[in-house]
């Protein structure tokens, strides 16, 4: 099951993921904008390491299906409702692109130091700077 693109019947297909684990695997993907790796389950209300393992060789990713963020469009509500980034992060992107008046690359948050290498690593999946 292609976890970016099922619906709550089809993840019910996978044994141990009944009708509250398939709504709740849905509503984060939805505000995360997709997954990314097989461990983002964990941060799923209810699902740990034994569950993981044992749906593990029943999903597949694909990344293509992740929602992603324009940095340039994006306005505070956008970002801020995205589980990775919190308010300082928020407010440190939005001065950054006011500063700059448009962010070229995704990797200039990290150049311009507006965002640390682990939360660059977290989040790069999620955001964008024009039609990439």
């Amino acid at each position: 099951v292609e976890i970016n693109s099922a619906n709550a019947y089809e993840l019910q297909k996978i044994r141990g993921i009944g009708p509250a684990f398939s709504e709740r695997i849905i509503e984060y993907r939805e505000k995360l904008g997709g997954f990314h790796d097989k461990s983002q389950l964990l941060e799923v209300w209810g699902i740990e390491e034994d569950i993981l393992e044992s749906i593990s060789e029943y999903i597949e990713i694909n990344a293509d299906n992740i929602k992603k963020i324009n940095l340039n469009t994006a306005e505070y509500r956008d970002l801020i409702s995205h589980p990775y980034i919190d308010r300082k992060t928020t407010n440190t992107m939005l001065e950054y692109k006011r500063f700059a008046g448009k962010i070229t690359s995704t990797d200039e948050l990290l150049q311009q130091k507006v965002l640390d290498k682990e939360l660059y690593e977290k989040i790069k999946w999620y955001i964008r700077v024009g039609d990439e």
